[in-house]
């Protein structure tokens, strides 16, 4: 791959504007034929005029280019006081930017990823069509509605690869409400190759809610938890982001039998223990907290992709990228990427994002059941 540069990128498609270019050849900037890096460096003066929108499902982040940070971090639900079709106006109103002076700023909004496929599946996937409209919206709002100077719609998947100064690999979002698999080769998404997995954090934490009562738990609010009073689930997630862990390898393997059976597991005598601080409480987990992340890598023997456990959508993410370059429908960015080469280099430039992406462990248990379903493979 050549991944000397970031790639660039011109309204309204988001596209890069020279594919397959040659390893040490800079990809040019459609807005003024200088290389990427020359164009940064010239612009870098206005990162303060130039807002940053990640979009995201269950929580959405923005703040201006400038900072090292987003300024909100916002819950982005229905319900709330942010959802998807009012992100946009809440963003510039909690910047504290003025109509008035809203002609000065340009905005980058990062691309959901349910809009990565472009197979209609529904809300939580809605394809190309879904797509075009999210994009042509987003557009009437930022560019009519509230009159930004310019505006640069950027697929999730890419952004994340960008900041690993990647600009082909595979990402892995593990969402509020599903997970998505997206391949990229040279900043563009290979979209026949995406997959979708039910998995969700949000399942994750209904795991935990369950396993956490099971071990004799109570998540139910009092005040030493400190704060403002929440459901006994929000607990249980909390609990799940501060505590959740992923064993090296299979706990079927390490127990000599399921990991669900949650009463044989619970009774165990040598759970490794940590103690999770919840404001002025403590909760002393065992097991409970690795169970609940095997949840990531369970089969559960459906033929179905989103049953997939997380290591097999990968994997066959991978493997449909790969038959898309063989079959002309995307190209690899360097000479010789196609077949076991262009498989080996996309398992070595695996990005996992979103909030359940940060399980302790994850990215060696994924590189662990990769390794496995590789050597399964015919002639690895």
């Amino acid at each position: 791959f050549s991944e000397n540069v970031l790639g660039s990128f011109s309204h309204p498609d988001a596209k890069p504007t020279a594919r397959g270019a040659a390893a040490g050849v800079e990809r040019q900037s459609s807005a003024s034929g200088q290389p990427w890096r020359e164009v940064y460096r010239t612009t870098s003066e206005s990162l303060s005029s130039t807002v940053c929108v990640d979009s995201g499902r269950g929580y959405a982040k923005y703040g201006l280019a400038s900072s090292r940070a987003p300024a909100v971090l916002q819950i982005c639900q229905p319900g709330q006081e942010c959802t998807q079709a009012s992100l946009l106006g809440t963003a510039l109103r909690r910047l504290g930017l003025r109509r008035a002076t809203l002609p000065a700023y340009s905005a980058i909004v990062s691309e959901p990823f349910k809009y990565a496929g472009d197979q209609d599946r529904g809300f939580s996937a809605p394809g190309r069509r879904g797509r075009e409209a999210w994009r042509a919206d987003t557009e009437q709002q930022l560019l009519h509605g509230f009159g930004v100077r310019r505006l640069a719609i950027v697929d999730s998947a890419s952004l994340c690869l960008f900041s690993h100064r990647l600009t082909s690999g595979v990402v892995v979002n593990i969402g509020f409400g599903k997970t998505f698999i997206v391949p990229v080769l040279g900043g563009s998404i290979v979209r026949s190759a995406v997959r979708h997995l039910e998995l969700s954090g949000m399942e994750l934490t209904q795991h935990m809610a369950n396993l956490l009562h099971h071990a004799g738990h109570d998540c139910s609010w009092r005040p030493e938890f400190g704060g403002d009073e929440i459901p006994p689930i929000t607990v249980a997630r909390n609990i799940k982001e501060a505590g959740l862990e992923a064993f090296p390898t299979s706990l079927h393997d390490h127990f000599g039998h399921s990991p669900l059976a949650i009463g044989q597991v619970l009774r165990r005598t040598d759970p490794p223990t940590k103690q999770v601080r919840f404001g002025g409480a403590t909760f002393e987990l065992g097991w409970e907290r690795f169970v609940c992340a095997e949840f990531v890598f369970h089969e559960t023997g459906g033929e179905d992709e989103g049953d997939l456990p997380l290591h097999r959508g990968v994997m066959q993410a991978v493997d449909a990228a790969v038959d898309a370059v063989a079959r002309g429908e995307a190209e690899a960015v360097a000479v010789g990427s196609s077949g076991d080469a262009l498989r080996s280099a996309l398992l070595r430039r695996i990005v996992l994002s979103g909030g359940s992406a940060n399980i302790a462990g994850l990215p060696e248990r994924l590189a662990h059941e990769l390794e496995a379903l590789r050597r399964q493979q015919p002639g690895s």
